[in-house]
């Protein structure tokens, strides 16, 4: 699975109007802040290229926490500002999944067949569980918006963060290398 292409020149579109509305040519800006601001640019440029799904509503609803950040956001987003930060202003929502009979009843023939277990099945049961909410608590911590998220819509969002993580990371490899290729031809 990755991002389709249309995604990248969205996102590189978006990402280069952060640039310009951000104008990290600043000579007054520090390193730190520019690396800063460039991260700001790329976070709300990958979440307004991916519209409607809980990890990009979240990052903009936490960008905008910051007043000092709108005038990005609008910048990045422009006409699109309104309707995605009402959207995110809501808040917390759930967002479950409707879990289909087979599955309930399967779950019921494991419980009957966990209760006359061995101890030691049941000690090792246990272990596996907390491990396993350990694991998701980990996963909701590092997926924004993944808090309000139950195990099944988890995955689902964690999996399509990651593409397009990825795809992120692939269009600004290559918009560095562009640059670096510019550069030298420039000497």
């Amino acid at each position: 699975m990755q991002a389709s292409n249309s995604f990248k020149r969205g996102f590189l579109k978006k990402l280069l109007m952060g640039f310009q509305v951000g104008d990290f040519s600043s000579r007054n800006m520090t390193l730190l802040e520019r690396k800063r601001a460039i991260k700001l640019s790329a976070d709300i440029a990958l979440a307004s290229a991916r519209e409607g799904r809980i990890w990009s509503r979240a990052i903009i609803s936490n960008v905008l926490k910051e007043e000092k950040n709108s005038t990005l956001v609008r910048g990045i987003l422009g006409k699109g500002f309104d309707s995605l930060t009402t959207k995110t202003c809501l808040g917390s929502f759930m967002y479950k999944r409707v879990r289909s009979k087979k599955i309930v009843r399967s779950s019921k023939v494991h419980r009957i067949i966990r209760k006359s277990s061995s101890p030691q099945r049941m000690v090792a049961s246990a272990i596996a569980k907390r491990m396993e909410k350990k694991r998701i608590q980990k996963l909701k911590s590092i997926v924004p918006g993944g808090n309000s998220l139950d195990g099944l819509s988890l995955l689902d969002e964690t999996v399509d963060y990651i593409i397009y993580l990825k795809a992120q990371v692939d269009v600004m490899r290559r918009l560095t290398n562009s640059v670096q290729c510019l550069n030298h031809n420039a000497v």
